[in-house]
């Protein structure tokens, strides 16, 4: 179950289980996807205790949105990557940093090296410290990217959903969030 993705079918019938309350299948939602979502809250915040409550947070959060009937669900694991980027954002705001943010009116741009595989362009030997530190430099927007692709392995329309982006949006921002590691790691050495 965990480190795979649930399908299509299985996130439908978990999900009937859940609105109708059934707390063995929201067992089965945390256990499959509470690893995943630790880890991009992890990358994002770093204090373990608070990373803890946060996540927490964010099964609590999907358990209420989901039990409400009127609220529908077309991919579980958009709707937590959205709840756990939004209450990172809210951890942010009440700590009184400033979150750096790409303007939302960034005009998409042709991008002749869509086609190229980004994630052979990020060496695997890079020491995850410097990585994590030069990420939390870089506009939030390129650090949630950047963690969906290259770190949960997330497809480009799954990250759109999460972030409520066009999937192109998305392929530019990956192309220009790896553009701007790759530059500050290297002024970094």
């Amino acid at each position: 179950m965990k480190g795979q993705k649930m399908n299509k079918h299985q996130q439908d019938r978990e999900l009937r289980k859940i609105q109708d309350g059934d707390e063995q299948s929201f067992g089965k939602v945390y256990d499959w996807y509470v690893d995943k979502i630790y880890r991009y809250v992890f990358l994002k915040i770093g204090s373990k205790e608070k990373v803890e409550e946060i996540v927490q947070d964010v099964f609590l959060k999907f358990w209420r949105f989901v039990r409400d009937k009127e609220n529908e669900v077309k991919d579980i694991n958009a709707l937590l990557y959205s709840i756990a980027k939004s209450m990172i954002a809210d951890y942010y705001r009440s700590a009184g940093e400033n979150i750096i943010s790409l303007d939302e009116t960034m005009m998409i741009e042709d991008e002749t090296s869509e086609e190229e595989t980004m994630s052979d362009d990020i060496d695997i030997s890079l020491d995850i410290e410097k990585v994590k530190g030069v990420l939390k430099r870089m506009p939030q927007i390129y650090q949630d990217v950047i963690i969906m692709k290259f770190v949960e392995e997330m497809e480009h329309s799954e990250i759109a959903e999460a972030l409520g982006k066009e999937e192109g949006n998305v392929r530019v921002l990956a192309h220009r969030a790896l553009k701007q590691l790759r530059e500050l790691l290297k002024s970094d050495d």
